[in-house]
């Protein structure tokens, strides 16, 4: 039986490999929910243990419904693989994704994210108590700077939207990016600009960035030109709705 130490060997020593085709065109053959599919794009980042990053997409390592199962270079060279992996693969539960883990990873390495996760879990509680003292303070204030900013013919669902969500801490930093990518939009600030700042700015998660991205679609006068301006930066050119950009994590 492979020790941890030896998987965890294992997996940074391609991880390594990986990490040596940034940049460059790649193949991955993945699992996803008992399918497997294959996808052809640029290398772009490698986190360890965690995903990686090719062309418009994030793939988990190992994930829930997702693993990948092998990665090779334009010229075919194994860069990583996963013998251990099932073609069925269709994990969901987090014991079960956790399991899978450990036979790829190591103990400790599951063990570690595990102990991380009950942190960020702390931490999450605390920012969400915070958030919601500034939801309550601020509420009126965030409904009538959209009101000078949303279309006109949009008010009512705007004063809907804020009477439903704007007291919710979770969702007040979606109002908050809303607004503020509004006004960059009335300054003429080129929408990846604009994103780059207000999002990072505000620390904006896949869904909460997601959710701006609807809701600009509803409610901003250049609605349905960002609408589609976002859903072209994802790769999805003639997709109907709104993007919500996934960030896949050890475990997720």
């Amino acid at each position: 039986m492979v020790k941890s130490k030896e998987l965890e060997n294992r997996a940074k020593g391609m991880f390594t490999k990986l990490k040596k085709h940034i940049n460059e065109e790649v193949t991955i053959e993945y699992i996803c929910y008992g399918k497997l599919k294959t996808y052809k794009g640029e290398l772009k980042r490698v986190k360890d243990f965690i995903n990686v990053e090719i062309g418009t997409m994030g793939i988990p390592f190992v994930g829930y419904g997702n693993a990948i199962f092998i990665i090779y270079s334009k010229d075919r060279e194994v860069l990583y693989i996963n013998s251990s992996l099932g073609f069925d693969y269709d994990k969901t539960d987090l014991k079960e994704v956790q399991n899978e883990q450990r036979k790829i990873f190591g103990d400790r390495i599951v063990d570690e994210e595990i102990r991380t996760k009950e942190q960020a879990v702390k931490e999450g509680e605390e920012y969400l108590r915070q958030s919601t003292i500034l939801a309550k303070k601020n509420k009126l204030i965030l409904q009538k700077e959209g009101l000078a900013l949303v279309k006109p013919e949009t008010v009512k669902q705007w004063l809907d939207f804020i009477e439903k969500k704007g007291e919710d801490g979770y969702y007040y930093w979606i109002i908050k990016g809303t607004i503020e990518m509004m006004k960059k939009m009335e300054e003429g600030v080129p929408y990846a600009e604009a994103m780059n700042i207000v999002f990072e700015e505000l620390g904006l998660s896949g869904f909460q960035r997601g959710s701006v991205a609807k809701c600009l679609t509803l409610f901003s006068k250049q609605g349905e030109e960002f609408k589609k301006f976002w859903n072209e930066y994802f790769g999805y050119k003639d997709f109907d709705g709104v993007v919500i950009p996934a960030l896949s994590h050890l475990g997720k």
